[in-house]
């Protein structure tokens, strides 16, 4: 599920995910366009939604190498936090700029 800034329909589904973070609206929408909701369906038929946030190569921002995820509060407070599947956590990293911003490629510093 992406988010869409004036959709109020979709931006009830993020509610949850940012309300217990106490990530207002505003921010939200500055860097709407480095996140999503992922869904999976689990061998046991149940679905599994999460708060997804790319994981990008630096100084390759344009490829995706996999997925953090954040899932929402349960009844204990408590909040699943890991990776995708098949992420690359090594070598990628969650890149976001705000809306008012572009990124551009990073480059490394030699020390």
């Amino acid at each position: 599920i992406d988010f869409y800034k004036d959709d109020r329909e979709r931006l009830k589904a993020f509610y949850p995910y940012f309300k217990s973070r106490g990530i207002t609206l505003d921010t939200q929408r500055m860097f709407s366009n480095n996140f999503f909701i992922a869904m999976r369906e689990a061998s046991n038929g149940k679905t599994y939604t999460n708060l997804a946030f790319p994981l990008r190569k630096p100084n390759d921002p344009a490829t995706i190498v996999g997925l953090e995820e954040r899932g929402r509060a349960n009844a204990e407070g408590k909040m699943y936090k890991g990776m995708a599947a098949g992420s690359n956590a090594t070598e990628g990293m969650w890149i976001a700029c705000s809306a008012s911003t572009s990124c551009r490629p990073c480059r490394t510093a030699s020390h």
